[in-house]
Order: C-alpha cells, then sequence, then structure tokens
C-alpha cells in the first residue's frame, strides 16, 4: 500500500460511529460503524473506488452527512480529483430540532385520562417508545437525524402533583443528555394559576424551554377570563406555549359518532379530523377575546402545517376585518407576529399551503415521534428540497434555525456528537 493509503486505513481504524456516516450502504457494510481494519488488498481498493464514485455524483455538495477526514484523505490518494471535492457540507438533517414529540411519564402512566388517546390503535413497539426517554430514545434520534428534541408529556389534563412529577422526570433526561433533549412543561390546566406557577419554576428552576398544553382542559378553552394571568405569565417569562391536539369531550366526542362503528367516530374526532379543527377553533377563541390585544409579545405554536388554518387564513381576515372593529389588531397580524408552525406531519400539499400563507421564519421541524416513525422526517425534507419549494437557506431556518431562535437553544453545526465544522473545504 501507499503511504497515503496507509494513513487513511488509520483514521479508518480511529473512526467512530458519531463520524462515520458515509453516503453508501456498501461502504458502511464493508468498513463497519466502529474502525474496522481492511482485510486484504482488494477489499481496500473495492472500497476506495465505492467512495470517490458516489462523491462524484455529487461533486459540489452531498445530502448525507460525511466523515471530514476520510474525504480530505481520499482526495490526497488521487490529486487530480481534488477540484472536483470544491466543498462537501455536512447535511444539516444531523442538526435539526423537533418540537413535538411525546413521552408517557411514569406519573401519567397510571392516571385514568391518558385512555382518552386510544393507544391501543398504535403497534406495541411505539407505546414502548412513549415510555423511553433516555439511552433508547437517544438513538431513534440518530436515525432520524434530530440533534435535539424537546420532550413533552402527552398532553392530558393532569392534576398538579402528577404534573409536576412529569417535569422532574423531563429534567432528569434534559440533565443526563443536555445535548439531545430540551423540555416543555407539562401542565395542571384546570387550574390557571397553579398552571402559571408550575409554568414559572420550570423555566426558571428547570431550564425548560416552554409549554406544550392540552387543547382544552376538560372541555374548557382558555379564552376564559380566569385564564388571563397564566398568558400574562407566559408573555412575561418569554417563552412559547404549544397548543396541542387533545380528544374531544363530552357533547362534541358524540358529535363524531355516526352510523360507522365507535372506533372509527373516536378517529375521526381525533386524528383524521375532530381535534385538528378544534385546536383551529381555539386560536379565533383566544383572537376574538381580544387576548392578543392586551399581549402583543404572546408566543403561541401549533403542529401538523397550522391545523388546518393556513387553507382558512384570509377567509378568516376578510370575514373578521369589520366585525372586530374594536380590535386594535387584525388577524393577520397576530399570525405574522404571534403565531409558530410546526410541520408533526409530512404532507407536500399541505406543507405547500403553509409555506406560501406564512413566513418562513415561523415554520418549525417537528416529527410527532413517536407517533410517527423518526426516520420518515428526513424523507420527507429530503422530498420538500427537491420540491423546489424552498432553498437551502429555507431549509436550514425550518431544520433548526427558527427554533434555536424561538427556544433560545443552540445546536452545534457538527454531527449529534461532533461539536465543529459544519462543511470541509478541500
Amino acid at each position: 500500500m501507499t503511504e497515503n493509503e496507509c494513513k487513511l486505513l488509520g483514521k479508518l481504524r480511529r473512526v467512530d460511529r458519531a463520524e462515520f456516516w458515509l453516503p453508501t450502504t456498501r461502504l458502511l457494510q464493508m468498513f463497519g460503524y466502529v474502525g474496522t481494519a481492511f482485510v486484504d488488498r482488494p477489499q481496500w481498493d473495492a472500497a476506495s473506488r465505492a467512495i470517490r464514485m458516489d462523491l462524484m455524483a455529487c461533486p459540489t455538495s452531498t445530502e448525507w452527512p460525511v466523515c471530514p477526514s476520510l474525504i480530505k484523505s481520499l482526495s490526497a490518494l488521487d490529486e487530480n480529483r481534488t477540484s472536483k471535492f470544491r466543498e462537501l457540507r455536512v447535511s444539516k438533517m444531523a442538526f435539526a430540532i423537533s418540537l413535538e414529540d411525546h413521552f408517557i411519564s411514569e406519573a401519567v402512566r397510571t392516571s385514568p385520562q391518558v385512555k382518552a388517546f386510544a393507544f391501543d390503535i398504535f403497534e406495541p413497539h411505539v407505546l414502548n417508545k412513549l415510555f423511553e426517554i433516555r439511552e433508547g430514545r437517544v438513538a431513534d434520534l440518530d436515525k432520524g437525524h434530530v440533534r435535539t428534541q424537546v420532550l413533552s408529556s402527552i398532553p392530558v389534563n393532569q392534576s398538579l402533583d402528577i404534573c409536576h412529577r412529569t417535569n422532574l422526570q423531563i429534567a432528569e433526561s434534559t440533565r443526563d443528555f443536555p445535548d439531545r433533549f430540551a423540555g416543555f412543561a407539562c401542565l395542571p390546566m384546570s387550574d390557571p394559576k397553579a398552571a402559571a406557577t408550575e409554568l414559572e419554576y420550570c423555566i426558571k428552576e428547570l431550564h425548560f424551554k416552554g409549554a406544550l398544553i392540552p387543547n382544552h382542559a376538560s372541555g374548557v378553552y382558555y379564552d376564559r377570563a380566569e385564564y388571563f394571568d397564566f398568558w400574562k405569565k407566559a408573555e412575561e417569562l418569554d417563552v412559547v406555549i404549544y397548543l396541542h391536539p387533545s380528544p374531544p369531550h363530552g357533547a362534541l366526542k358524540e358529535h363524531y359518532q355516526g352510523n360507522y362503528p365507535a372506533e372509527l367516530g373516536q378517529i375521526l374526532g381525533m386524528q383524521t379530523w375532530g381535534w385538528h379543527a378544534d385546536v383551529a377553533v381555539h386560536i379565533q377563541r383566544l383572537y376574538f377575546s381580544g387576548l392578543f390585544d392586551k399581549l402583543h409579545k404572546l408566543k403561541i405554536a401549533i403542529g401538523h402545517m397550522g391545523e388546518m388554518l393556513p387553507f382558512m387564513r384570509d377567509r378568516i381576515e376578510t370575514t373578521t376585518r369589520n366585525i372586530l372593529g374594536a380590535h386594535k389588531r387584525g388577524w393577520l397580524d397576530v399570525w405574522n407576529e404571534n403565531l409558530w408552525f410546526t410541520t408533526s406531519m409530512f404532507d407536500l400539499t399541505a406543507m405547500s399551503c403553509l409555506l406560501k400563507t406564512t413566513s418562513i421564519d415561523r415554520i418549525m421541524y417537528s416529527v410527532d415521534y413517536p407517533l410517527v416513525d423518526m426516520e420518515e422526517g428526513p424523507k420527507f425534507m429530503d422530498d420538500l428540497k427537491k420540491s423546489g419549494l424552498v432553498n437551502q437557506e429555507d431549509y436550514e431556518k425550518i431544520m433548526f434555525k427558527n427554533a434555536e431562535r424561538l427556544l433560545g437553544l443552540k445546536v452545534k453545526t457538527s454531527s449529534p456528537d461532533r461539536s465543529e465544522g459544519s462543511a470541509v473545504h478541500l
């Protein structure tokens, strides 16, 4: 072997799993994730050719993370091809922040309220992931190219005691895995004063980034006067409140039953329509109540590409423009200044509507893990890039930059276990 080949072989022996994300399945199979020495020269030659072919297919950039030192060494083996590797950027997929990802805490697990979510429709392996917020979940983050996941409890209306114990469990994981997990507070929304107090505790003492709350508290919505101090506290703390869909309550639950099995009525009231529309109604209730006139800097996030609101944005504006004459701020003012949106589902048609109605600075990546497979995210974002709906700058804003600004997070510009460098210049 040549001197350069020997040097490269030495590097390959030292490559660890985090750095060794290369663009071909062939290469991974040949080298192994943990540094593995080559057996013979033919194997080395085959691997070297495979790497060169894959990198030559994308001479200026690649959509897959690559090992910077490996690329530099390969180019050194063949000086004539160095110009082909002008700049190979590490994929920003490795640095994603996901905001809507859930778990069931030990405290929530035994509460009767959690049964409202009809988890029996999910596979057992999905349910198992709901209880895991340590090493097992970190492994899934790596598969989905997510650097930081904001942990949140399944949003059901709970007592202060259950919420507090849930928050302490979240805090354990954010403490033990500070680069991989951040926290959204679980709050007792039936008691707005207690909710405001627990929110302040979670922000100031546990260093959470906001709260994710159920869309209603057993049928009670948060436009009522007794919730004003809660919203005021959120504005005072300068944190976002993520309003998440909740199962329909009371008469609304019966509204979705019809001439079909009860299980289908349950799904109609939740995943296929009802609870998404209910979030859209709730946002309008808050707007109609004049909340945003009083709290100009309030921050609210909603998921699932805007919970149908982007499709109705202009109709809401034109219909309310004259009716709500007493309001100091119009619907579009609130839309552009107080609301943020996450993906938390993967559909290009819905994403196109969101992009056409919303500032790119207010759209953020979310998976809805583990109810949605973590690996579906990279596939969707790859399709989004190929669609031409976003450029590279837009893509990075969605993946992590907007969330960094909103939450006060800082994602390292490297693979999940590296700290330097997002580009390789050769």
